[in-house]
């Protein structure tokens, strides 16, 4: 111990004999910069001295070799600031890199002894099965697992909020070591322990242990939501009562799907979590049928624009059939009208119903066939439109016209012109009656017109032959004006004394049937009526003055005189 002591201060003597020759040494240098100083100064004084210059220049500067030793040493021994500063630089630098790296070393020591603690052991916040296994090992995680699996219960909540719960021993729930936990273990990135993109790593391992299918099926089959609910409807079609069609919509309802809910609570039950909600499920059944089906959208619109289109047609065919024209004859009574039009269509060239023009002209011929008009020479449409037969005078009558009937009657049923329709009549030289010059008398309405190239310029009241007295005016007959004579004197037949049964001045004669004839009747008060019957003529026609005086001047002899009852 002693001896140790004094080796010890002896060494420490040693090292302060270092420090004084270093000390010493260091003195040294400093006087030789010192001196050097002051010689230097000597030097620079004399060079600035005038006595020392011409002393200088008069004699040769003598330098001996301790002199320019010494000067070397002293320059040798003045201190280099930047020289200084590079070499502090320089220790800062190697100071900060070894720091640097001795924290590195540390700082990956750290990090790979956290790595390797993970290799074994699950990451912080790994929950497993609902079960939070963080830092443990596989071992120590499936006895957790174990240990929280006779704990275990599964609720479900339906759509009502009913939340009904099953229990590990009611569906016989047993834990089997199946290598999944060691599986997550195996997968875990352990050297990635502090680059985790969550805090948090939830696993739901699908098996790990079982339980009973049956009883789960069991428990889920008595469901309250599984035996209650509306079915849903599907969407369909409804004929409205204007005859267009709707959609009517689907519904919806709430019943469930059964199979849907059962695979959704045995996936939750399989991956071991508490709960399940029906919120998550989209387990309701649905209608098969929707609104917007195109088969659906396609009758409504396809329906509906044929029923628009039918409905406009069917406006269209009853306003243009909107007619009732009579055709009236000696035959009959026939009247062609909506009923019948409705089968005369056809369509133009916009699918628009019109009036078949052919159609016309096929129905007016036949009913002039049916009733023997074709071929006849003794018609005649009266003034009131109606065709009859006037075969019993000494002339023919007029024929019809089939095809310009058929064009008249076109144009009346396209105008439409309710009423009489006038067939048209031609003489044997095909010129019309409607256009010609004649005088009708009507003996059931003892009315009388003439005509003049088919103007009307009389119709007039009159008085015939009184049937009464068998003095008849002959009728369904066409007759001429033979003569035309003014101031002339009917006289009756002529009795044995030479006496007349009558005898009647008159103005205007006219006669067209023997002695029967046209005349002014100025006795005569009234005209028209029932006069006839009982108060008729001999056979002549009385009329008033005037209109005898308008036909006597405007017809000429042969103008045909058509009388008809």
């Amino acid at each position: 111990m002693a001896q140790k002591k004094k080796k010890n201060s002896a060494a420490k003597g040693k090292k302060k004999n270092t420090k004084g020759n270093a000390s010493s040494k260091l003195s040294k240098a400093d006087a030789a910069a010192k001196s050097g100083s002051r010689s230097k100064g000597t030097a620079k004084k004399g060079k600035n001295s005038k006595s020392g210059a011409k002393r200088s220049a008069s004699a040769p500067k003598k330098t001996s070799a301790a002199a320019a030793k010494k000067q070397t040493s002293a320059k040798n021994t003045i201190p280099d600031k930047s020289k200084k500063t590079t070499a502090a630089k320089k220790a800062v630098i190697s100071i900060v890199v070894i720091a640097a790296a001795v924290t590195l070393g540390i700082l990956t020591r750290i990090y790979l002894k956290n790595a390797f603690y993970y290799k074994d052991h699950f990451f912080e916040g790994t929950v497993i099965n609902g079960t939070d296994c963080s830092l443990m090992t596989v071992e120590e995680a499936e006895q957790t697992i174990q240990n929280t699996l006779s704990d275990y219960t599964f609720t479900f909540t339906d759509h009502e909020g009913r939340s009904s719960t099953v229990t590990a021993p009611e569906i016989c729930v047993t834990y089997t070591d199946d290598g999944e936990v060691d599986q997550l273990m195996e997968t875990q990135e352990y050297l990635k322990w502090a680059f985790r993109e969550n805090d948090r790593e939830v696993y739901n391992v699908t098996s790990g242990y079982t339980y009973s299918k049956d009883a789960l099926d069991a428990w889920i089959s008595a469901l309250p939501c599984l035996n209650d609910g509306v079915p849903p409807t599907d969407a369909y079609l409804h004929e409205k009562e204007d005859t267009f069609w709707e959609i009517i919509p689907e519904t919806y309802g709430d019943q469930l799907d059964p199979e849907i809910v059962r695979a959704s609570i045995t996936q939750a039950v399989d991956e071991g979590r508490p709960s399940s909600d029906l919120a998550d499920l989209d387990c309701f059944y649905k209608p098969s049928v929707y609104s917007d089906d195109a088969e659906l959208v396609a009758f409504v619109e396809t329906t509906n624009a044929e029923i628009e289109r039918q409905i406009r047609r069917n406006a269209i065919i009853e306003d243009i059939t909107d007619v009732e024209l009579l055709f009236s004859s000696y035959a009959d009574k026939v009247y062609l009208n909506q009923e019948l039009l409705k089968g005369m269509l056809e369509d133009d060239e916009n699918g628009d119903p019109v009036i078949s023009k052919d159609m016309v002209t096929a129905w007016v011929r036949k009913w002039a066939e049916d009733r023997g008009f074709v071929n006849e020479t003794n018609l005649f449409v009266t003034h009131g439109g109606k065709l009859v037969y006037v075969g019993y005078g000494p002339y023919g009558g007029w024929s019809l016209d089939v095809d310009a009937t058929a064009e008249r009657t076109y144009e009346a049923v396209v105008n439409k012109e309710n009423g009489v329709l006038f067939p048209v009549t031609v003489d044997g030289e095909g010129n019309r009656q409607k256009d010609s010059s004649y005088v009708e008398i009507n003996i059931l309405k003892q009315t009388m017109w003439y005509y003049k190239d088919g103007k009307q310029l009389v119709e007039t009241p009159v008085v015939t032959g009184d049937p009464t007295k068998g003095m008849d005016t002959p009728t369904d007959g066409v007759w001429a004006i033979y003569q035309k004579s003014m101031y002339y004197t009917l006289r009756g037949p002529r009795y044995s004394d030479g006496t007349y049964e009558y005898i009647t001045p008159v103005d205007y004669w006219m006669p067209f049937n023997g002695q029967i004839g046209i005349h002014d009747m100025q006795t005569r008060t009234e005209f028209g009526g029932q006069i006839y019957m009982g108060s008729g003529s001999h056979g002549c026609v009385n009329t008033p003055y005037e209109n005898a005086e308008i036909i006597y001047q405007n017809a000429y002899v042969g103008t045909p005189v058509v009388i008809h009852s």
